[in-house]
């Protein structure tokens, strides 16, 4: 069923990727899905102290996921896929920390995307379950194409975005650099103790509601396909404005993932002051994942 597939997580520096992504195929169904780990707002690593809190949970999601998809894919929508493989991550993460409290913005969150596309009616049915910053792009037809946003919305970094354009201003002034970053830790702070709170953003962590994952469905009559994007590779389209999804999807599987990430690369290397594309990482981690379904044969 899987005609071609484009593949890979690449590290916004010298320390391993907190980003996975993954795929299983076979003759009915493929499913490919892209995790985004972030490391809790905590003075030190809760669970895994000199390692990575954020890289351990998005791996303990992209294991769960990968066996509840092998066990039941073929049953179970993306969904509820989705659903068992956050729940049980969070298992894991509560056995962990035993009995120490833990306020959950301490702990690790992520955000997740994914995608199944299956034979049906005699076309194909794609659904996408998603959670958080991750997004990504369909295409049904030579004309045809479905924007898969991520469930923070555009403006969801508009307050941080005019924060780092005014640290980019303190080049050379440390008291107003120092300043600006303790805004910046307070906002973060006070924005991360609304996760999965009423009034606040949904996203995989210990406090996860389930109900609250997003979930949508196309049906497409000719093979499709999607690439599914953390958001720091997302950045060459909605931060840098380099060229649209569609065109990123396109360019894919010309030049492959690495290929695209180096576009996203690029820019930020032009600019690692952050002058010209205010951010607050210079640089993050970029993972992407696109395919092309081939042609049914009977």
């Amino acid at each position: 069923m899987l005609k071609q597939i484009e593949s890979g997580s690449f590290s916004s520096g010298n320390q391993p990727s907190e980003d996975v992504c993954g795929y299983v195929a076979d003759d009915t169904s493929v499913h490919a899905w892209v995790i985004d780990g972030a490391t809790g707002i905590s003075p030190s690593l809760m669970l895994t102290p000199n390692h990575s809190d954020a890289e351990w949970y998005a791996l303990r999601i992209n294991w769960h996921l990968h066996r509840s998809i092998v066990c039941n894919g073929t049953t179970h929508d993306s969904d509820a896929l989705l659903v068992s493989a956050i729940g049980a991550a969070n298992a894991d993460c509560r056995a962990l920390i035993k009995d120490r409290a833990a306020d959950a913005h301490l702990l690790p969150s992520a955000s997740v995307i994914l995608a199944k596309v299956q034979r049906h009616s005699g076309g194909y049915l794609v659904s996408f379950a998603k959670l958080g910053d991750c997004c990504g792009v369909l295409r049904t037809g030579p004309v045809s194409a479905h924007i898969v946003e991520s469930t923070l919305g555009p403006s969801f970094d508009l307050e941080f975005d005019a924060l780092a354009a005014r640290l980019a201003q303190t080049s050379g002034d440390n008291e107003r650099r120092s300043a600006v970053l303790t805004d910046i830790s307070e906002r973060l702070l006070v924005r991360r103790k609304t996760m999965n709170q009423p009034g606040g953003y949904a996203i995989a962590a210990p406090n996860w509601d389930p109900s609250t994952l997003a979930f949508e469905s196309f049906h497409s009559i000719e093979p499709p396909s999607l690439m599914l994007l953390s958001d720091g590779a997302a950045r060459l389209i909605d931060k840098y404005r380099s060229c649209t999804l569609e065109d990123a999807l396109d360019e894919v599987f010309r030049i492959g993932v690495a290929g695209l990430v180096s576009k996203v690369r690029e820019i930020e290397r032009d600019d690692p002051t952050c002058q010209s594309w205010p951010r607050l990482k210079a640089s993050d981690d970029a993972t992407i994942v696109a395919l092309q379904v081939g042609a049914h044969v009977p």
